[in-house]
């Protein structure tokens, strides 16, 4: 069976994190920026609290950041012909990382907000279920990319993963590891 070159895919969807993350990163800021000048009432709180922070909000603004940070990482070395990563071992291991923090802070804003459908005409309930949306999108962008690479290494010779290098690279078909085949 063959497979098509999963490489545009693996491109599109690190696009696509990329955007992602810098959404959540926006609403993010906003919700931070509502919560820490909150002064008077609103629907979400109690009469009379004074400004607040929710540590939520930097753990998903740390996973953004690195989503974005590690994302143009990838697209940089596969545009310019030169990957800075070689192994698909070290960019699948990256993505778990990337994957388990998605999950919690999408768990977390999802337990935390949730539900709010009951406010939906004010503005900052809007920007809640986007963020909340947008964390599980995310987490669903960095799955997709878990899947992709992992086919990739499939496709270019099977699950080894110490020995699969990411396609275009100067190491590309070569190991960094002996040959562990007898030899007759």
């Amino acid at each position: 069976m063959a497979f098509p070159n999963l490489a545009p895919v693996r491109t599109f969807l690190y696009v696509v994190l990329i955007a992602f993350s810098a959404v959540l990163l926006g609403l993010s800021a906003a919700r931070i920026h509502y919560t820490m000048t909150l002064h008077g009432e609103d629907a979400l709180t109690l009469p009379g609290i004074a400004p607040y922070f929710e540590p939520i909000l930097a753990e998903v603004i740390a996973t953004t950041g690195a989503s974005i940070l590690w994302s143009v990482f990838i697209l940089f070395g596969t545009f310019t012909s030169r990957p800075l990563i070689r192994l698909l071992r070290d960019e699948l291991l990256i993505l778990l990382v990337l994957w388990l923090l998605w999950i919690a802070g999408a768990a977390v804003v999802s337990a935390i907000y949730l539900p709010i459908g009951w406010c939906q005409e004010f503005s900052y309930c809007r920007i809640i279920a986007a963020l909340v949306g947008f964390a599980w999108m995310g987490w669903l962008v960095a799955g997709g990319l878990i899947i992709t690479v992992f086919l990739m290494c499939y496709v270019n010779g099977g699950l080894g993963l110490s020995r699969q290098t990411v396609p275009g690279s100067e190491w590309e078909g070569r190991s960094r590891l002996p040959d562990m085949r007898a030899r007759a």
